[in-house]
């Protein structure tokens, strides 16, 4: 067998490039004749693989790249940055949750949802602030609901204050009481 044909057999078994085989005996090497000797060869010590050329540098851990997103980067306006379906989509998500926060709060009557919303699908309003405006114009919100609701908040958060405040003086007012007495049955013992 040739030694071309010996090193491709290795190279084969060893699952190694051709320019990594290397033969010690070559008479040894040329004598054999089948695949079985090419392993028995190697198993001796006749051939063997060399090590790797080039330097083996520990791999370091790959460091995050940051989004390069700034000023120097950017190209285009911002509408041809951002998807028209997108923006469209993310400026409607804004307009019915602040629509949804409205009829949670009182400020537009339920049955006037469904008129706002389908409005907002038909893309009447660019922003919030055109749509609070409509509201302002058409007299469809509800500032008195609104007003009511904040004197509400302020009229229990001052209860809850005066009955904590009172509850307070009760407690004081047992712990002196419980101190006198203490300090009575203390002066008692200590006299007797």
């Amino acid at each position: 067998m040739t030694m071309d044909t010996v090193r491709r057999l290795a190279a084969q078994i060893k699952k190694v490039g051709r320019n990594r085989i290397r033969i010690l005996d070559q008479k040894k090497a040329k004598e054999a004749a089948t695949h079985e000797d090419v392993k028995k060869l190697i198993s001796d010590g006749v051939i063997k693989v060399a090590p790797v050329k080039g330097r083996h540098k520990k791999e370091k851990p790959k460091k995050k790249r940051k989004a390069r997103r700034g000023p120097g980067k950017k190209k285009g306006t911002p509408k041809a940055r951002l998807h028209p379906k997108e923006a469209w989509i993310k400026r409607i998500r804004a307009l019915r949750k602040f629509l949804n926060e409205l009829v949670g709060k009182g400020s537009v009557d339920k049955a006037l949802k469904r008129t706002l919303y389908l409005k907002i699908k038909g893309g009447h309003f660019k922003g919030k602030r055109m749509f609070l405006n409509y509201l302002k114009d058409m007299n469809l919100l509800n500032e008195k609901a609104e007003a009511e609701k904040r004197t509400e908040k302020v009229e229990e958060e001052t209860e809850r204050a005066k009955a904590g405040t009172a509850t307070a003086k009760v407690k004081k007012a047992e712990e002196a009481k419980q101190d006198k007495s203490k300090k009575s049955t203390d002066k008692d013992e200590a006299k007797k």
